[in-house]
Parts: C-alpha cells; structure tokens; sequence
C-alpha cells in the first residue's frame, strides 16, 4: 500500500499547486487502470471526497 498526502484547503483554487494535483490523479488513474485498487479522501469529508 502507498499513501500519498497533499493538503490544501476547501474552497477556492486560488494559490494550489494545480501541477501536483494533476499529477497525483494521473499517478492514481494509471494504478486503477492496471486493475489495482485506489482511494481518495478527504481529511475533512469536504467538498473533495466526491473525487
């Protein structure tokens, strides 16, 4: 299992590293494309967990 943690607030986009959460959605899709299991959550249950 990996883990991987990127922490940005609720809200607005303004000032996220955009680069790093595309990354991380794309090291995530390539892993579920291979057949393994992947999980995204949210800390707080906001706004993200839909992802």
């Amino acid at each position: 299992m990996k883990e991987l943690r990127y922490g940005f607030g609720d809200g607005s986009l303004v000032g996220v590293d955009l680069d790093r959460v595309v990354r991380a959605a794309e090291w995530a899709w390539q892993r579920w494309s291979a057949g393994n299991r992947v999980v995204f959550r949210c800390q707080a249950g906001l706004n993200r967990s839909g992802l």
